[in-house]
Parts: structure tokens; C-alpha cells; sequence
């Protein structure tokens, strides 16, 4: 058993060693954006705790960025004196390969995508993040801005208080743009900026979509975003989006502008919204003034999603996925790469789900046997975690 272990680490280690590199912010590099002028395809970037002043490309590479403990300890401020600027910018074909995971993403100022921007087939994935306080001063996409054909996975990520000129305060789709959004908290954001004109007209305090673009929504909260037209959600020119168990509440002056063009189904939506399972009742969030927007036990929310579900964003998922130590829903050879720096002491403050998720063998230690039972599972040579089957 030990040489097979032995063996496993070895192996784990080429495989890192050949195929991945992690860079380390600010041991190796002072700023993100020098870790990713230096990354290669597949290349990790862990970023330790703190505030970085910058505005980062990740340059069509496909790469992962991600913190070490968490959105409200690693802040990306897109603060900018001389220029300008998106805090994060994809524009040259990233696919869902490049990740964005565990940030604060604030204090953007462009006329367009602020917080993120997302163009030209660019199709992240981006994770565990707060994008907050960001201004599209001009036009769409204060939180997030998605043109032409650039589709990106957004999953567990709160939206606030973000503002656009014209439109989609929250998120912006146009031309072919198709955002997948699951487990989203999207509330305070406003349509109407610094430069905003009188004679253009101001939608999706939420979200905004149009030409030709298509949202897919799951366990999306909307709550207290202001446009004038489409509080929550604004849909045109070929547009539409499909809901599932979201809640819309409070949002003015109503919570969608387009009803026509908008599927929900199991949803919690103020003033009511034809479609399979939906009610139009209080949410009973614990605290919705001081943005605490769980729901309290008595919600009409819970379990009456679809299948029993809950509706709504929720900030805690509950369930452990063994092996996926980084929380994105999926078991990967960089949860192995974290699990063997974790075992060798590289990294630590490790959260309880952490340290019960990297543990697959179960003997309550996390070795390099673990990290090559994850790397295993990754690359399907195993099916099953030694401690599923304890």
C-alpha cells in the first residue's frame, strides 16, 4: 500500500509539474496581472489575502486566478487615476477554462462593463465572487458586460451597488451573448449615471439583454434595483430569458418589463407572473434592510422551488462535494494541485468544508494520497472516493 501511494504522489507531482504551474501573488509576483503575463495555458494564480489596486486581462489565456481565502479578504480594486478602466477584462476568446474564482471585484469606472467585461467569444467562468460599486458612466453593464457571442458561467456571486448610464446596472447581454446564472444575489443596483441623457430611455436595473441574446437563470434573488423601465429584468430586440426558482421582490417600478419575453417557472415574483409553480408572496428574508437576505423558517421560498427545492440565492451551499476543495461544483486536477500544496504546508487556513472535502480517504488527514485519489477521480480512472464507500 505504500509504494502504491508513493507511487500515486509521483505521479501527481509530474503531472502538476508538466502540465500546471501555480503562481503565487505576492510571493512570486507583486500585482495579478504580472502573475498572468507569466502564466501559461492551464497555469494556476493563488492570490494571497489583501487589496490589489489594478486592472487586470486575463489575455486570452485560460487560465485560473483565484484567492486564498475568500471574496472579503481579496479585494480587486479597479481605482484608476490616469485612464478609464474595467477591473477585469476578457476579450480575446477565453473559454469556460478560464476561471475567476474568490474576489472582490469594486470601484470600476468605464462608459461600458465596469466590474467585468466580457467580449468577443469570451466565455469564462467566474466564481465566489461580490462585484460591487462599479459605474458604466456612458452606457450598459455596471456589474458585468457580456458582446458578441460571449457567454459566460456566473455561480455563487453577489451583484450590489453597482450603476450604469443606460442599462442592466447588474449584467449586460447583447449580440448573441448567453450568460448561464445559478445561485446569484443581484440587489441595489440602478440604472441612470453621472452622464446619463435625458432623451435615451434606461433599463434593467437587474439585468438588461438584448439582441439576440438568451439568459438562463437558476436561484437568482432580485431585490431593490431601479430602472425605469424592468426593476429586475428588461429584455429586447430578440432577447429572452428563462427563470427557475428566483425570487424578484421590490424591485422598481416593477420586477419584469417584459413579461412576453421572460420564462419563470417555480418562482417568487411581486405582483405575479403566469408560469408552472409560481407564487407572488413575501419572500421573509431574515434582513433585507441590512442585506442579509436568507430566508427565514417560516418563508413561503422554502421548498417550493421545483423538486422541492428552495427558491433563491442562498450564501452557503450546504452540500459537500468530495473532492472539490475550491467550491466551483467540480472535481478537478487543480483541486488536486491545492490538496497537495494543502498536505505539504504551501497553503493552509483551509475552511471545516475544506478540510472535510479534501479528506476523500477519510482517515481525517489530508496527505498526498489524497491529492492523487482527487487527481484519479478527475481523470476518471476512479468512480468513487474511498470515504463514500465508509
Amino acid at each position: 500500500m505504500k509504494a502504491r501511494k508513493l507511487l500515486l504522489t509521483i505521479i501527481l507531482l509530474l503531472y502538476i509539474s508538466l502540465f500546471a504551474l501555480t503562481i503565487n501573488i505576492p510571493e512570486d509576483y507583486s500585482t495579478i496581472q504580472e502573475g498572468i503575463d507569466a502564466a501559461n495555458e492551464g497555469d494556476i494564480i493563488l492570490v494571497a489575502s489583501g487589496t490589489y489596486v489594478e486592472n487586470i486581462n486575463f489575455g486570452g489565456k485560460n487560465i485560473t486566478v483565484t484567492s486564498t481565502n475568500g471574496a472579503e479578504e481579496t479585494i480587486i480594486d479597479g481605482t484608476n487615476e490616469t485612464e478609464y478602466a474595467s477591473v477585469v477584462k476578457f476579450v480575446n476568446g477565453e473559454t469556460s477554462a478560464a476561471v475567476l474564482d474568490g474576489f472582490t471585484i469594486t470601484n470600476g469606472l468605464n462608459q461600458y462593463g465596469s466590474g467585468i467585461y466580457c467580449e468577443a467569444y469570451s466565455s469564462p467562468t467566474l466564481s465566489n465572487l461580490i462585484i460591487c460599486n462599479n459605474e458604466a458612466y456612458y452606457g450598459e453593464g455596471g456589474g458585468i458586460y457580456c458582446n458578441y457571442y460571449s457567454s459566460p458561467t456566473l455561480e455563487n456571486i453577489i451583484i450590489k451597488d453597482n450603476i450604469a448610464a443606460v442599462g442592466g446596472a447588474g449584467l449586460y447581454a447583447e449580440y448573441y451573448s448567453n450568460p448561464i446564472l445559478n445561485n446569484i444575489l443581484i440587489v441595489n443596483n440602478s440604472v441612470g449615471g453621472m452622464k446619463k441623457s435625458a432623451n435615451r430611455y434606461l433599463y434593467g436595473g437587474g439585468i438588461y439583454c438584448m439582441s439576440n441574446s438568451s439568459l438562463t437563470l437558476e436561484n437568482v434573488t432580485f431585490y431593490g434595483n431601479h430602472s425605469f423601465y424592468g426593476g429586475a429584468i428588461y429584455c429586447g430586440y430578440g432577447s429572452d430569458a428563462e427563470l427557475k426558482n428566483c425570487i424578484l421582490w421590490n424591485d422598481d417600478p416593477d420586477e419584469i418589463g417584459t413579461p412576453t419575453l421572460v420564462n419563470a417557472t417555480y418562482s417568487d415574483i411581486q405582483g405575479g407572473f403566469d408560469g408552472s409553480g409560481n407564487i407572488n408572496a413575501d419572500p421573509l428574508f431574515v434582513d433585507a434592510e441590512n442585506g442579509d437576505f436568507s430566508l427565514e423558517e417560516s418563508s413561503p421560498c422554502i421548498g417550493t422551488g421545483e423538486n422541492g427545492a428552495d427558491m433563491g440565492f442562498s450564501y452557503s451551499t450546504a452540500e459537500i462535494i468530495y473532492g472539490d476543495v475550491n467550491g466551483d461544483g467540480n472535481v478537478s486536477s487543480y483541486d488536486a494541485a491545492l490538496t497537495l500544496q494543502y498536505s505539504a504546508g504551501l497553503i493552509s487556513d483551509w475552511t471545516e468544508e475544506q478540510i472535510t472535502a479534501g479528506d476523500v480517504n477519510g482517515d481525517e488527514n489530508i496527505s498526498s494520497y489524497d491529492a492523487a485519489l482527487i487527481l484519479q477521480y478527475s481523470a476518471g480512472l476512479i468512480d468513487e472516493f474511498p470515504v463514500e464507500g465508509k
